[in-house]
């Protein structure tokens, strides 16, 4: 049980830093002069999304689970993607 957990963690882990880097690549791609601000940004929003998305899927489906492996994995997705575009940003 474990196992599967875990391998549905990778997979929200894997979708958020394919998120992620899309929206740090658009980011640098707009050369706009306050990229810290914009990143942190993006950090916030793509963590609430997450977040709301699961909280949702234990309120509002009946075929979809909350799970607290997910809401960790996505984080940590996001955050490996942002400090890896801040100091590559240059």
């Amino acid at each position: 049980m474990y196992f599967i957990l875990f391998s549905v963690g990778c997979r929200h882990f894997i979708a958020y830093v394919f998120l992620s880097t899309t929206w740090f690549s658009y980011a640098l791609f707009l050369k706009n002069k306050e990229h810290n601000t914009l990143f942190s940004s993006i950090v916030i929003a793509l963590i609430l999304f997450g977040t709301v998305v699961e909280v949702l899927q234990k309120n509002f489906t009946d075929n979809r689970t909350f799970d607290w492996w997910d809401i960790l994995s996505n984080p940590i997705g996001v955050l490996i993607v942002y400090f890896f575009f801040r100091k590559n940003k240059n």
